[in-house]
């Protein structure tokens, strides 16, 4: 298998307003300006990126 980089189409820098864990997925909140973006990630993820109310974030859309 070959490196796939991922470009960056939109950038969402803002503060993490929610985090609601499952048993395997969490969902993530982000007050980005006048705009909310809401990612579904997993639980580890959330959890070693230390995702939790009032720290800085930055969402990125990406395509192969």
């Amino acid at each position: 298998m070959g490196v796939h980089r991922l470009l960056g189409r939109n950038r969402f820098s803002g503060i993490v307003t929610d985090v609601t864990l499952g048993d395997v997925s969490a969902q993530v909140e982000i007050q980005a300006g006048p705009f909310r973006v809401v990612a579904m990630v997993s639980r580890e993820s959330a959890e070693d990126l230390r995702a939790q109310q009032g720290r800085q974030a930055v969402s990125i859309t990406a395509r192969p």
